[in-house]
């Protein structure tokens, strides 16, 4: 479950006062074991999201014990991904909108494994009305996952077999909607799988039907198709490229049941170029003939009989075949406007006074119908006295052409009205002539009317802006003596002097010498698209949250002024600033106010430098200063001491007081160095050293913090080999009963032992680079795997059960292997539980409270014990300790120390160990050195203690030999 409204929790409803008792119950049993036998998972959560009440079923589910599950909250157990999946729907059931909610999420088993339900929750509320509390149902669907898991496995290979084919293939249901396709299919028609998802085979028409030859005569078979769902169907589709397809549609059956239709459809371009080969030389001249629109005439003069070829016949809509009429009737089919034309052109070729004639007029057809033809004849035999007999020739129809040339002059007519009312602008120069064009929306775009700007190139040109001309004529020059394509952007200058961005494209017209004719082409206004190029620019430079300059745009400008300044012999100082505890802000109060903090500290920046000064934020909470131009040092100091102040002061923030500083590290151009890396490192190296001295204040770099950092990587690098070389040792301090005086267990500590040196390395020096470089989790690890080895040993050696304790890390807990781990090694050593106690600190389990608590609850779980180390010095509030499922306290040294002479030491730790009693946690001092002391930890109830008044960490030998002194016995563990 996600997180419930909070609302007040209450106990579950009783047994309504006016129903007998017996009756009541009689309904509280069968209702309970109804609850507890159900097949599947029930729980009662209140509304804060706390499970109040748990069946087994769902103890069986989650694989925990009632006891864990019931007082925590439901998810705690969610998968990580899915914890907030049911966020959104929970209002909706408070104010009425739904009266159950049912989806399905993730749980995570205690195996690790997640577990799919369906959850159903419903909402009980109070005779008032007020929601009381949440009725969760829990439907294990694990399997039905993995059996749709297992479908998507065996669709994607029935989808790799369709693509592995050299068929295209098309699936549809009995709707004609596409199912299935392969990528054969897409390739044939050349179409994309988006064309077709979801669609019916007609709604993806749009795509398919420009490919298709007969678009509409593939529909009216595919209705046909689907008229009789049982019907299997061959038949060939032309495409509009020429290719033939073959398509075999076959219909797909589920049982006896037909579901839809599968067709296949392969390329036989081929076959058919093969079968057209085969065609003869006369069919092949008639197909030409007809395509042409070309028909044969021959007149008989003598007798007037004119016989027509088959085309002739079919122009004029007369039945196939040739066809036999008279010369007059023919005459009679001529259009009168052009008949007298036709006449006298064939009577001179009769005379003998032109060798042949061609005539275009216009013929009736027999549907009335007027087509153009272009009638050509010459005579082909003659009487003894030249008077010519018959007459042949040939009848083109070119009624296409002729509405082709009218469709042209309609086209030029229209192109006129689309150059004026284009959103291009259109221009146009006649070289020869020098005549230049510019169309209304092109002085529209320079803010003028047609009228107002007249048609001169030079006037054009001349609105360039002068840092554009240099391109615009290179540009010219290349299209005109190279040919490369004309196409580039640049500004006009408008009629108010501003400038609009444009983008042109031209194609000039060379002579055969070479020489420019004509230059034209059209402008389109991108004055926005440039806008917000510009914008993108922006964002690429700057931090979205803040605004300020990112690291990006710093890095640009620094080269910038280190070379301005070795020019002018001045100074730049580069400041790095880094927030002090903003992750506590973030963590505590939200990634919101975290958010608003950030961008409330990049103002207060800019507040405390100059306007030629450079603010840029690095990322998370760092901030970079530029100081260019300085005559000294002491510029750098006035802006680090003025932003340390200013930021020192309260924000408020969404109804928050918050308090923030920030440790800030200088280095100065030219004197710490003159290249830009080694500056930003040096600077980088300043503001750790300022947070090492205390934070909330600056310092400028300097050569031994050079040298720091070299010994501090020379350090980490002897540290990496440590572990491989064996040289980590634990050393064991004891724990005391101050009751009893015996030994009741000890804290295993760590020491490091370089190789050549008989001293020792105490933690203080090595541990906080361990943490810092990461490789505290190895060595943890191994210390926790030493520390239980360790106890085994010491049973076998028959010296006792002797609880260990363990340093946990920060890094180290909050890794998620840290249980799993524990869980291993209790399993490998056999040990009891309760011999190996995990110490972690009270800062570290205040982090990520949430995180926390679940970690702490699952090592509870294995039986080890819990303990927080320095109690008093975090910022943890004392109400959380009622969440940690911990067993002992230790009370910090520094408490301790100053016992005899703070009264406020003394108060404290009476206190604590009053608070931690009530709670049910055993409190253990540390850093007890004197008698004093342990009289007074005896008055006041503490329970243990550890220090140098009974033994230091020891080595393993020397705590043996403690543990065998009669003096302190070993207290048993029961």
């Amino acid at each position: 479950m996600g997180t419930c409204v909070p609302l007040r929790s209450r106990a579950l409803p009783k047994a309504s006062s006016k129903v007998p008792a017996a009756a009541s119950r009689g309904v509280e049993e069968r209702f309970r074991a109804t609850f507890e036998r159900a097949a599947i998972g029930i729980a009662h959560v209140s509304m804060e999201g706390v499970l109040l009440r748990v069946n087994a079923k769902l103890c069986e589910l989650l694989g925990r014990r009632e006891k864990s599950l019931v007082g925590r909250a439901a998810r705690e157990f969610s998968h990580p991904d899915d914890r907030d999946a049911i966020d959104a729907h929970i209002p909706k059931l408070l104010n009425g909108e739904i009266e159950t909610l049912s989806l399905e999420k993730r749980y995570l088993h205690r195996a690790g494994r997640p577990v799919w339900v369906r959850l159903s929750l419903a909402l009980v509320r109070r005779k008032s009305g007020k929601p009381d509390y949440l009725i969760a149902m829990f439907e294990e669907i694990s399997a039905k996952r993995a059996a749709e898991q297992a479908r998507d496995v065996s669709r994607s290979l029935l989808e790799a077999a369709l693509d592995s084919t050299a068929e295209g293939v098309l699936v549809t249901g009995l709707d004609g909607r596409i199912t299935a396709w392969n990528a054969r299919f897409l390739e044939l028609f050349g179409v994309s799988g988006e064309a077709l998802a979801g669609r019916t085979v007609g709604e993806a028409f749009d795509a398919l039907g420009p490919k298709l030859a007969d678009a509409q005569a593939v529909l009216v078979r595919l209705d046909q198709r689907y008229a009789d769902p049982t019907r299997e169907v061959r038949d060939e589709i032309a495409l509009a490229d020429g290719r033939v397809l073959e398509r075999h549609s076959v219909p797909q059956r589920s049982g006896s049941e037909v579901i839809g239709r599968v067709c296949t459809f392969q390329d036989i371009t081929g076959r058919k170029r093969a079968e057209r080969d085969l065609i003869d030389a006369k069919q092949r001249l008639q197909l030409a003939m007809e395509a042409s629109g070309v028909s044969i005439w021959d007149t008989d003069l003598r007798t007037g009989r004119v016989y027509l070829s088959e085309g002739w016949a079919k122009l004029l809509g007369e039945p196939p075949g040739e066809t036999q009429t008279t010369r007059e009737a023919l005459m009679a089919l001529a259009h009168p406007d052009d008949l007298p034309a036709v006449v006298a052109a064939s009577v001179a070729v009769m005379k003998g006074e032109a060798e042949h004639y061609s005539e275009e007029h216009r013929v009736r057809t027999r549907s009335g119908e007027w087509r153009w033809v272009r009638s050509g004849g010459r005579v082909i035999e003659r009487d003894r006295d030249g008077r010519a007999l018959r007459m042949a020739g040939t009848n083109v129809d070119i009624t296409e052409r002729k509405r082709a040339e009218e469709a042209l002059r309609l086209s030029e007519d229209r192109l006129q009205y689309a150059v004026r009312g284009s959103g291009a602008g259109i221009w146009d120069w006649n070289a020869v002539e020098d005549r230049y064009y510019m169309s209304p929306r092109l002085k529209q775009m320079m803010g003028y009317e047609d009228a107002e700007l007249p048609d001169r190139r030079d006037e054009f040109l001349s609105r360039i802006h002068r840092e554009d001309r240099p391109r615009v004529d290179e540009a010219l020059r290349s299209h005109f003596s190279e040919r490369k394509p004309y196409e580039i952007e640049y500004r006009l200058q408008r009629r108010d002097g501003s400038y609009v961005w444009i983008r042109s494209v031209g194609q000039a017209v060379w002579d055969a010498g070479g020489r420019v004719l004509r230059f034209a082409g059209s402008t389109v206004d991108i004055d926005a698209q440039k806008s917000a190029e510009a914008k993108l620019a922006h964002l690429a430079h700057h931090d979205m949250l803040t605004g300020l300059p990112n690291r990006n745009l710093l890095l640009d400008r620094l080269p910038q002024l280190l070379s301005r300044a070795s020019r002018n012999r001045s100074s730049v100082g580069i400041m790095l600033i880094d927030l002090d505890r903003f992750k506590l802000v973030n963590d505590t109060l939200g990634h919101t106010v975290g958010d608003q903090l950030l961008v409330e500290v990049a103002k207060r920046l800019q507040e405390c430098t100059r306007g030629g000064d450079t603010v840029a934020r690095l990322g998370g909470d760092e901030f970079a200063v530029l100081l260019p131009d300085m005559p000294d040092a002491q510029k750098a100091r006035t802006v680090a001491q003025k932003v340390l102040d200013r930021l020192g002061m309260p924000m408020r923030l969404d109804g928050h007081e918050v308090f923030v500083n920030a440790s800030i590290g200088i280095t100065v151009f030219p004197d710490d160095s003159e290249d830009q890396d080694t500056l930003i490192r040096n600077a980088d190296v300043a503001m750790y050293s300022a947070k090492e001295q205390g934070r909330a204040n600056y310092l400028f770099f300097n050569a031994e913090m050079n040298r720091r950092t070299a010994q501090f990587l020379e350090l980490e690098s002897r540290l990496r080999q440590a572990q491989a070389r064996n040289e980590f040792v634990l050393h064991y301090q004891p724990r005391i009963g101050i009751g009893s005086g015996r030994i009741t267990g000890a804290e295993a500590l760590l020491r490091w032992r370089p190789p050549g040196s008989e001293q020792l390395v105490g933690p203080l020096e090595f541990v906080p680079l361990l943490e810092e470089t990461g490789m505290i989790v190895a060595v943890g690890e191994w210390v926790l795997g030493s520390a239980f080895e360790q106890v085994r040993r010491w049973q076998a050696q028959g010296l006792g059960a002797v609880p260990v304790t363990v340093n946990v890390s920060p890094r180290q807990f909050q890794r998620r292997e840290l249980v799993p781990a524990l869980r291993r090694l209790l399993a490998e050593t056999g040990i009891a539980p309760k011999l190996i106690e995990l110490e972690i600190t009270e800062t570290l389990v205040m982090m990520d409270t949430d995180y926390s608590v679940a970690a702490m609850q699952d090592i509870n779980e294995l039986g080890v014990p819990l303990a927080i180390d320095d109690f008093g010095t975090g910022y943890s509030s004392l109400a959380y300790l009622k969440r940690f499922a911990i067993d002992r306290l230790k009370i910090d040294r520094s408490f301790i120390r100053d016992l005899a002479s703070d009264a406020d030491d003394a108060a404290i730790i009476t206190a604590v160990v009053a608070m931690a009693h009530k709670l049910g946690f055993g409190v253990v001092a540390e850093g007890v050195e004197t008698r004093e002391q342990i009289d007074f930890l005896r008055a006041c109830g503490c329970d243990e203690y550890q220090g140098n008044l009974f033994s230091p960490a020891v080595p393993v030998e020397r705590f043996e030999a403690l543990l065998a002194a009669p003096l302190a016995p070993l207290a048993r563990v029961v």
